[in-house]
């Protein structure tokens, strides 16, 4: 910004978020814009955090393109672009009727024109150009105080947009050795390289690559043109550099280190050093001003090489000294096709204040006073200053005056990048590196610039049938927060709730006994049925059973099972399927059904234990198809917009897992519902087994002290028995099973008793359960009975408590001695 700034300080990496005045202190420029710095970064970060990059208001939508005959249209409205706002107020505004058109490019007429006639595939790339720029009295009046004799005090950071569009043709066969890039939208490029004249980070206006050797290229995928654009590269990087220094004292003949002389002004100053001419270090060039370069005056008019201006400055020190440089620019450097382009350098000769005018070393050319010409004061002076700048040299310092010295790294430098350096009578210092800059310890810093941003509009393509102009709307859009479920309210039915999570894990018999259910927020009245609500099962299938295989030609191999390739059957559910207002069921009958459908389930159940076993699920797909799934009829029709996006989540079992976010919806009516859940087999209980299927009762007399697990004629040792209880897989959560004994009668066994329930924890697929003797068996004419014990065991699960086959043991009484 070349405003008169006592300096320019900010750091976002500091994350300042106020400026905070004391009492007694002096109010200086540079805390106020560093508050509105500070207050501009945080506005624009924010909004690119809620909208993205680029974006349209859902209820004000601006910057629409339509064509109309031969002519552009701009609708009305906002537009989002990298935080900054365009407002459009005229609806529809003409191109050429904008506030900022671009100066010395085709018209709309005449691009339309070269449209239709073009190369088929060729097309108008439209795009919304922004950038920030500083006004001040001279190009906005109203800031001047009447009060104070007409005197200006501030300025204005205005946000500049426009609108331009460029032809753009496709790649042009190579020519022979070689190829020679095609850059369409880009005028008179030739000269402005010739030039060298090139603007600070310009977001170039993006097209079609085109192959850079003669060699033969592979047909690259079609892109299209929305994507081409948004894909386009949005800054150029100056890698150029420059460092400031004030230049050492004369010695005085002794043995003393020689200090430095310092800052020699007897003014304090913000040096401005802004490169004129892009290039590397050897080809770029520099100007430089001790006043930021804001002295500035306006052209009135111009004859030859005297301007008459409208001031020559408040005084000596802030006007235009004989011999002293200007440049002179008008709207076409600062809205030409690269925006903010350097003007014409021109010596001074003389300088009159009685007209007041300003005498030229040579005559002014190119410059239009009707389109706010002005001169600008620059401080370069001496045989190095020329009508191009000052020569970049990085092999020494370079001078400028007071004993301030810069230097230069090799690196590209594009025109308008400039470095601010403020100069102190205090101290004698120049702060530098500057205390708000990036890299604060670097003594070579980076350049500052202005970002011009080209937000992606619209394609307008050329249809050769009707012979007319076709708009592909590129524009971005978002609605308010407050309107952030706005998709499910839209004219379609939408899915709202599932009553499973997508991508968890149930059991079958889960699966069997709840069924699935969708939630729609509307009551769909066209027909549902296993055609247009799709189930399938995935479930695994391994050809090869374990063991050895032997395969013709081949030696015998052992089949070894990867953990990540194996196959899955798929298998077409159809189920009984109703539907209660917006709510759709969708049910596996098992309890009180037929044979048939019994036997259907179990085989299902059954086939899922393979994939048990291996830690291997099957997985059901559910399917709702958009297209059919509809209410109402007529123009009131509504069908599902099924389409809704995965969100990271992690799972009960502590594994990640894609959450769908509900409601679905994305504004595409007809469009297909989702989704997916692992449905292991139920689980059941494989086997019960008691540790000693024979027991003898310890103790004398029949009176039981413990028992064995064989009769011994002498002392023996003690058992405890146990059973225990095998699944059929590793459960996946907590299991209970009951147990109980029973006598030869089917009545609980007066015996002894059994541990019961039992948790079978996930991981496991066994747990014991200790067994307890109570009793002896009673005696028969003297003699100890054989009593035999059935355990018997069952779990639970949701369709009802599953039973398994029963197991027994026998316990005979008797007197046998205990070993001590």
């Amino acid at each position: 910004m070349k405003g008169d700034f006592s300096r320019i300080r900010f750091n976002p990496r500091r994350q300042y978020t106020a400026v905070l005045q004391q009492q007694g202190r002096v109010s200086l420029d540079a805390d106020s814009n560093e508050q509105a710095a500070i207050d501009d970064y945080l506005s624009r970060h924010e909004t690119v955090d809620v909208i993205g990059a680029f974006g349209a208001p859902g209820h004000d939508a601006g910057f629409a393109i339509s064509v109309s005959g031969r002519g552009i249209l701009i609708g009305a409205g906002r537009y989002y672009v990298q935080g900054l706002v365009c407002e459009n107020g005229v609806d529809p505004l003409s191109y050429l009727g904008q506030p900022y058109p671009p100066i010395a490019t085709p018209a709309d007429s005449t691009l339309l024109e070269e449209l239709s006639q073009a190369r088929e595939d060729s097309h108008i790339q439209v795009f919304l150009q922004v950038w920030q720029r500083l006004v001040t009295a001279l190009d906005d009046p109203c800031l001047r105080e009447p009060a104070l004799g007409q005197t200006d005090t501030t300025a204005r950071l205005q946000t500049v947009w426009r609108v331009v569009a460029n032809l753009v043709a496709p790649p042009a066969a190579p020519p022979p050795g070689g190829v020679t890039p095609n850059l369409p939208g880009l005028r008179n490029l030739a000269g402005l390289i010739e030039g060298n004249v090139n603007r600070v980070r310009l977001a170039p206006l993006p097209f079609f690559p085109v192959p850079t050797s003669g060699a033969a290229q592979e047909p690259a995928a079609k892109i299209d043109c929305c994507t081409a654009m948004y894909d386009a590269s949005t800054s150029l990087t100056s890698t150029g550099t420059m460092s400031a220094t004030t230049a050492a004292a004369g010695s005085d003949c002794s043995c003393e280190p020689i200090p430095s002389a310092g800052y020699q002004g007897i003014e304090n100053q913000l040096y401005r050093i802004e490169i004129h001419h892009g290039g590397n270090a050897a080809t770029a060039t520099f100007k430089w001003s001790r006043e930021n370069a804001s002295v500035v005056s306006s052209i009135v008019s111009f004859a030859g090489n005297t301007i008459v201006v409208d001031s020559l400055g408040p005084d000596a020190n802030l006007g235009f000294p004989k011999n002293g440089w200007v440049e002179i620019s008008d709207d076409s450097d600062l809205f030409g096709e690269i925006p903010n382009s350097p003007g014409l350098l021109y010596q001074i000769r003389d300088t009159d204040p009685t007209v007041p005018s300003v005498t030229l070393a040579n005559p002014v050319i190119g410059i239009d006073a009707g389109r706010n010409a002005r001169v600008r004061r620059w401080d370069q002076a001496g045989p190095a200053a020329t009508t191009a700048g000052v020569h970049l040299s990085t092999a020494a310092h370079f001078a400028l005056e007071n004993g301030i010295q810069v230097s230069f790294r090799p690196g590209t430098y594009q025109s308008g990048d400039f470095w601010t350096i403020p100069a102190r009578t205090a101290s004698g210092h120049l702060d530098w590196p500057p205390c708000g800059s990036a890299t604060p310890a670097e003594l070579f810093q980076p350049p500052q610039s202005t970002l011009i941003y080209n937000a992606p509009l619209a394609c307008i393509h050329w249809d050769r049938k009707q012979q007319k102009a076709i708009v592909e709307d590129c524009r971005r859009f978002f609605l308010p927060l407050t309107e952030l479920s706005a998709p499910s309210l839209s004219k379609a039915l939408h899915v709202t709730a599932t009553s499973w999570s997508n991508d968890s894990m149930i059991t079958a018999d889960v699966w069997v006994a709840k069924g699935l259910t969708i939630t729609l927020d509307g009551a769909p009245t066209s027909p549902i049925s296993s055609g247009n609500f799709l189930v399938t099962l995935e479930s695994i299938f391994d050809p090869f059973p374990q063991g050895s295989l032997r395969i013709t030609g081949f030696h015998d191999m052992t089949a070894q099972r990867l953990p990540s390739t194996y196959l899955r059957t798929v298998f077409e559910l159809d189920s009984t399927i109703t539907v209660q207002g917006p709510t759709i069921s969708w049910t596996l009958p098992y309890l009180n059904a037929p044979e048939s459908q019994i036997f259907t389930i179990n085989l299902i159940d059954a086939g899922l234990v393979f994939g048990g076993l291996l830690g291997r699920y099957g997985r059901v797909r559910v399917r709702l198809l958009g297209n059919t799934i509809s209410s109402g009829t007529g123009k009131g029709q509504l069908f599902l917009d099924g389409r809704c996006l995965g969100q990271p989540a992690v799972a009960a079992n502590g594994l990640s897992s894609i959450e769908l976010q509900l409601p679905s919806g994305a504004g595409e009516p007809s469009s297909d519902f989702e989704s997916w859940f692992y449905v292991a087999p139920t689980l059941l209980i494989a086997s019960v087994t008691v540790a000693f299927p024979a027991l003898f009762v310890i103790g004398p007399n029949g009176v039981l002290e413990g028992v064995a697990d064989r009769p011994v004629d002498g002392p023996t040792a003690s058992v405890n028995p146990f059973a225990t209880v095998t699944v059929n897989y590793r459960a996946l959560t907590d299991a209970e099973i009951t147990l109980t004994l029973l006598d030869s009668n089917g009545q609980p066994s007066q015996l002894g008793n059994i541990e019961s329930p039992v948790t079978i924890h996930p991981g496991q697929i066994s747990t014991n359960t200790a067994v307890s003797i109570t009793r002896s068996t009673p005696q028969t004419n003297g003699q100890f009975a054989t009593e035999t014990i059935t355990v018997h065991a069952s779990i639970v699960t949701a369709i009802g408590s599953i039973a398994a086959s029963p197991v027994t043991f026998t316990l005979t009484g008797g007197s046998f001695q205990v070993i001590n």
